[in-house]
């Protein structure tokens, strides 16, 4: 498709490079700079945008269809991205701050009680994901040991190991 594209930009070059250099969103950015190379004629086609900016030639036409219905704020607005939210309310997360902050929970199984009593809807395994991504939490206890261990048994256990054979002749094989 190597039609020219006839659009009429409202906005100066130096107005677009302007805000080109001040955006901090990359995919705006692009954006306006597709624009700018539009506005100063570096680029009159779709296909010499798609070799220059790589991008697909449907996105430029998009973008252009875009800006022609509502001008650059159009051009820039963005859609939520898709996936799924949290099921974790503004509320249920401020009873967690305090909470983690005063006492924490002992386990994720006592925080997940803790969320179900306020209305957390979701599974175990969503709410220690949750609790592991937003609230930065990790196990401060350390993995269970058997009441009937015997730690003198465990000291001499140390005590008696023997190295593998496999350090010492790797180090033999080094040398030579």
């Amino acid at each position: 498709m190597n039609r020219s594209i006839k659009i009429k930009i409202e906005e100066s070059a130096e107005e677009l490079k302007r805000l080109y250099h001040c955006e901090t969103d990359k995919r705006k950015a692009e954006r306006l700079q597709f624009l700018y190379l539009l506005k100063t004629q570096k680029v009159r086609t779709l296909t010499e945008a798609t070799n220059l900016l790589m991008y697909h030639r449907h996105t430029y036409a998009s973008w252009v269809n875009k800006y022609e219905q509502g001008g650059l704020e159009e051009l820039l607005r963005r859609e939520q991205p898709g996936g799924m939210r949290p099921n974790v309310t503004p509320e249920l997360k401020k009873l967690l701050d305090e909470h983690l902050e005063k006492d924490g929970f002992s386990s994720y199984k006592e925080a997940y009680a803790f969320m179900q009593e306020h209305g957390f809807p979701s599974s175990y395994d969503a709410a220690s994901k949750y609790l592991k991504k937003y609230h930065n939490t990790r196990l401060k206890t350390s993995r269970p040991r058997h009441i009937k261990q015997d730690p003198e048994a465990l000291e001499s256990f140390k005590k008696t190991l023997v190295k593998s054979s496999r350090s010492s002749a790797g180090k033999t094989r080094q040398k030579k």
